[in-house]
C-alpha cells in the first residue's frame, strides 16, 4: 500500500467467524452460497470504517474468489434486518450483510458480538437493498478509470445519484450524518454537507483528488 490509512486491516477473531457462520447458516434457505464462504482460507482479515458505526469490510482471498463469485447474482446488495438478541439490551440487534456477486464482503453490527445470543437469530423479517448499476456506471465514467487501491477507500458499490440545484452528483464516500463526498460528470470532487447545507468543490478534477490522498494531504 502506498499510503497510510485509518482503515488498517485487522485479524478476524474466532467469535466473528462463528457469528458470521451462524447467521449465514440461518440464511441458507434463501442464500445457500454464503455459509461455505465463512472460513479462514477465504475471509482473511477485516477493516472497520470509523465513519459508519459498526461497519466492517472483509478482505477476501483473491486467489480463490472464483470458487465463490457468481456474476449472475446482483453486483451489490445488502441483506437487511437480520435480528439477533442482545443480552445486555434485552432487545434485538439489527445486523446487515454486504454481498457482491454472491460473496460476503462486509457486515454491520452496532453492538459487541459477546453481547449477542447467537442461539436467537431471527431472519423472518429480512429484506434486500439494491443499488443502481446505472449509478455505478455513471460514477465510473466520471472517474474515467480508478485503481483498486483507491477504490477500496471509497464507497463505489454504494453510490447513488444526488440531483440538487447545484447540479447532479454521484456519491463516492459516505461521511455519516447525511454528508458525502461526490463527483460530478466533469470529474470535479465536492463535499455535500447536510447541516448546515453546503455544496463545495474541493478538487477541480479526480487526478488532483487521488494525488492528495496518496500524498496524505487529504485524509479519507
Amino acid at each position: 500500500m502506498i499510503f497510510g490509512s485509518p482503515y488498517k486491516p485487522k485479524k478476524v477473531k474466532k467469535e466473528e467467524y462463528e457469528f458470521l457462520h451462524l447467521i449465514s447458516k440461518k440464511l441458507a434457505k434463501k442464500y445457500p452460497y454464503l455459509e461455505t464462504q465463512v472460513n479462514k482460507e477465504f475471509i482473511l482479515k477485516k477493516r472497520s470504517d470509523p465513519r459508519k458505526n459498526g461497519t466492517f469490510s472483509l478482505i477476501l482471498n483473491a486467489q480463490i474468489e472464483k470458487q465463490y463469485s457468481n456474476k449472475n447474482l446482483p453486483r451489490f446488495f445488502l441483506i437487511q434486518n437480520i435480528r439477533v438478541w442482545n443480552i445486555q439490551k434485552k432487545d434485538y440487534e439489527i445486523i446487515n450483510l454486504h454481498v457482491v456477486e454472491g460473496m460476503l464482503v462486509g457486515y454491520q453490527v452496532k453492538s459487541r458480538i459477546k453481547h449477542l445470543d447467537l442461539t436467537k437469530i431471527d431472519v423472518s423479517r429480512i429484506n434486500e437493498k439494491h443499488f443502481s448499476d446505472m449509478d455505478r456506471a455513471n460514477l465510473l465514467k466520471a472517474f474515467n478509470g480508478i485503481s483498486t487501491e483507491i477504490e477500496m477507500f471509497l464507497d463505489i458499490n454504494e453510490t447513488f445519484t444526488i440531483e440538487i440545484q447545484e447540479g447532479k452528483f454521484y456519491t463516492i464516500k459516505n461521511l455519516g450524518d447525511g454528508n458525502y463526498l461526490a463527483i460530478d460528470d466533469a470529474g470535479s470532487i465536492y463535499s455535500l454537507i447536510h447541516d448546515p447545507y453546503e455544496v463545495k468543490e474541493i478538487y477541480k478534477n479526480k487526478d488532483s483528488f487521488i494525488a492528495a490522498i496518496k500524498s496524505g494531504e487529504f485524509k479519507l
